[in-house]
């Protein structure tokens, strides 16, 4: 415990220093100051001769972590009428329980140059990677699909295309595993807009996807985060602890900065917030951040890609129910990839109730 609290001391004191944010919205006092001492630990991740690898997420293995991360390969090419900059890949690497790389970063054989985004779910004894891919069709879709993995040797067993998109871009779909009596259930969020969960099975080597239930926007939503920051969208895997469901999500918004009497230059901010849930007997939000989540150092990934953005985006996520620590992976500027410890406590309070 005292340990703990120095990390946090240190990490505050680190946090006040060195933080430096463009966006006004997020320098308000109250905003820096409910985020200090909440993430008492950062690490930035370097993969091994792979430059700029982020969108990150974690699961746990045996002796520490299996680490997934996006890799993009700078080719310019054209894929039936649209032309894309480089293709895009999906690896993995293990690390040591300190965080420390400790194997070779190898790729998944998704077949396919255009996978992107991983979010990793451990589930009866398999590694399920859920991520947005090409339509091989239509070069201008995304489409959601699932790999299931060995949990061992980490080979992809079987890939799966997840059925139920409404829309032609597809992706930030938010994977859940929850108790639904003596089973689990593998599912995720389609949707924050009316917290759409839906159920997956696995019949005739297909995968089937019921509703699981809706909560329509209008009721109990957060408006309030909505109309500072933008809407809800997906992030990290959602984890149960305290009755709950938790989930990591990201918003954005832009800011307007003059450039003369003619212009403006827009600028963009991804920042990342964390909502609970619950399912039964309804479904329907609980609590939400009262700021973006911040931390020391946030922003700092030098920007190698989208030099209009800022961005912190939570994409993977471990939590511990014995040390109920929390373990963060998030991309920073669409090119790093940072860890981020916090305690459970100190998460609840940063948060509020949603309000309908």
């Amino acid at each position: 415990m005292i340990m703990l609290f120095m990390n946090i001391w240190l990490g505050s004191a680190l946090f006040a220093m060195t933080i430096a944010i463009d966006s006004p919205i997020l320098q308000q006092k109250e905003c820096l100051e409910a985020n200090e001492g909440i993430f008492f630990s950062v690490k930035k991740i370097d993969i091994p001769r792979h430059k700029n690898t982020y969108n990150p997420s974690i699961v746990a293995s045996k002796g520490g972590y299996t680490l997934f991360f996006r890799y993009d390969e700078k080719e310019e090419h054209f894929f039936h009428e649209k032309k894309f900059g480089g293709c895009t890949y999906i690896g993995y690497c293990q690390l040591s329980k300190e965080l420390e790389v400790i194997s070779k970063p190898r790729f998944l054989d998704l077949k396919s140059s255009y996978a992107e985004d991983p979010r990793a779910v451990s589930y009866g004894g398999k590694i399920y990677v859920f991520y947005n891919d090409i339509d091989f069709q239509d070069s201008l879709k995304r489409k959601m699909k699932l790999a299931v993995l060995d949990e061992e040797s980490l080979k992809v067993e079987t890939l799966y295309f997840i059925p139920g998109g409404k829309r032609r871009v597809e992706k930030n779909w938010t994977p859940i595993v929850f108790d639904e009596g003596e089973k689990q259930r593998l599912g995720f969020i389609y949707s924050f807009d009316d917290l759409s969960l839906f159920t997956i099975d696995f019949i005739d080597q297909k995968i089937v996807v019921e509703p699981y239930g809706t909560e329509k926007m209008g009721g109990n939503y957060p408006f309030a985060w909505l109309k500072k920051y933008g809407f809800l969208r997906g992030g990290a895997p959602v984890f149960y602890a305290d009755d709950r469901f938790w989930a990591f999500f990201h918003s954005y918004f832009k800011i307007k900065t003059p450039v003369n009497n003619y212009e403006d230059r827009k600028s963009f901010f991804y920042v990342g917030g964390l909502v609970t849930f619950a399912v039964k007997p309804s479904l329907h939000f609980d609590k939400i951040s009262r700021f973006p989540l911040l931390y020391e150092g946030a922003f700092s990934t030098k920007r190698v890609r989208c030099f209009d953005k800022m961005v912190i985006y939570p994409s993977g996520c471990v939590y511990d129910k014995e040390t109920r620590l929390v373990l963060l992976a998030v991309g920073e500027n669409d090119s790093g990839i940072k860890l981020l410890k916090a305690d459970l406590d100190s998460l609840k309070n940063s948060m509020e109730k949603v309000n309908p």
